[in-house]
């Protein structure tokens, strides 16, 4: 891993929208970056995140909270486009990559964890995270996610 001081000032990157498929088996292409989530114990993955300019805070499914060791605290009521749902909160430090190269020092990042592993298949990086630390750019004809770093926008 590169060292902190290395990565102070982000680097900007631009990086292609990731195939998916929904549970009914259509494909979407979407603003999705690769990132290492890791937690406050130091237990870290690597997974790919959906970049989403309207949800206000971050989200990590269950299943990587429970990968990453996080204990599961107070409930909560989140918001969505789908109606309210309960969450537990907690901390991980999140780092953007491309390549598996690290574009950023990690970050601490609050998350919301649904109680139902159903309401989220991947984790969303929200306005709380990756839009504090880059300008962000969604180029939907050319369907890439551009990383912008602060001053040169």
């Amino acid at each position: 891993m590169a060292s902190r001081k290395h990565l102070r000032k982000p680097a900007g990157f631009r990086q292609k929208y990731s195939g998916w498929f929904s549970d009914k088996g259509r494909f979407f292409r979407l603003p999705m970056l690769s990132v290492r989530l890791i937690s406050p114990s130091g237990r870290s993955l690597i997974t790919n995140a959906l970049v989403d300019s309207g949800a206000t805070v971050s989200f990590l499914p269950p299943d990587l909270a429970g990968a990453l060791g996080l204990l599961r605290k107070k409930k909560e009521v989140s918001y969505g486009a789908g109606g309210s749902f309960s969450v537990w909160s907690s901390t991980v430090s999140i780092q953007y990559l491309k390549k598996g190269r690290a574009m950023s020092a990690p970050e601490r990042v609050e998350v919301r964890v649904p109680y139902s592993g159903r309401c989220i298949p991947y984790a969303v990086l929200g306005r709380d995270s990756v839009f504090l630390l880059y300008n962000v750019m969604f180029r939907e004809r050319a369907q890439t996610i551009e990383l912008i770093s602060p001053g040169k926008s």
